[in-house]
């Protein structure tokens, strides 16, 4: 189950990217059509590299993988902590690039607009697909410089952040625990990755 909800939480993040400032509405309105067209191509490597861009402008990437690694990453090292962003970055471009079909069918539809805490806006989303019940995804973005970012994404009442962070600290522990176990979980993973969540 946790998989499955992950896998969703990557295909939500596949399309939170911007290199352009509008209102937060609007925002994530262009930028889901991009990353859908980007992400539909039959080309893989044009896919996974698409994947890779839309993460590097999209994220902090350093500070995705301090808050998905928990408290064992201020205890790695500089050499483990650039393994794990790297491994991270590798993974979530690999889940966001492996189905193109599904980018093909789905639909967004902004809804609502509310703000947040500290300054985060807070857009309320649909996506829908033939034959499935719209998911409601609410994007957490904050205004950054003349852009945004997209800080959280909050898809059925489920944070994507938090998944990815409790995927992580059971991954920790099931290898011997600290950044090196998790690393070790994560290039396990690489090269056997899981199967596609159902639908």
């Amino acid at each position: 189950m946790l998989l499955r909800l992950v896998g969703w939480s990557l295909l939500v993040l596949a399309v939170a990217v911007s290199p352009l400032r509008a209102d937060s509405r609007a925002f994530v309105a262009a930028i889901s059509d991009q990353a859908i067209a980007t992400l539909a191509t039959s080309d893989d490597t044009a896919r996974r590299d698409a994947a890779l861009r839309l993460l590097a402008s999209a994220l902090d990437l350093e500070a995705l993988a301090g808050s998905t690694a928990g408290p064992v990453w201020e205890a790695g090292s500089p050499t483990e902590q650039d393994e794990f962003i790297d491994l991270l970055t590798g993974i979530l471009a690999n889940a966001m690039a492996r189905d193109p079909d599904i980018y093909r069918v789905i639909r967004f539809a902004v809804t609502d607009l509310r703000p947040g805490a500290d300054g985060v806006e807070i857009v309320a989303s649909e996506a829908s697909r033939p034959g499935y019940q719209p998911l409601a995804i609410d994007w957490h973005v904050r205004p950054d410089g003349d852009g945004f970012r997209v800080e959280d994404i909050v898809f059925a009442g489920l944070s994507a952040r938090v998944l990815l962070r409790t995927a992580a600290a059971t991954m920790a522990a099931e290898n011997g625990g600290g950044l090196a176990g998790l690393n070790l979980a994560l290039r396990r993973l690489v090269a056997d990755p899981p199967a596609l969540p159902a639908p």
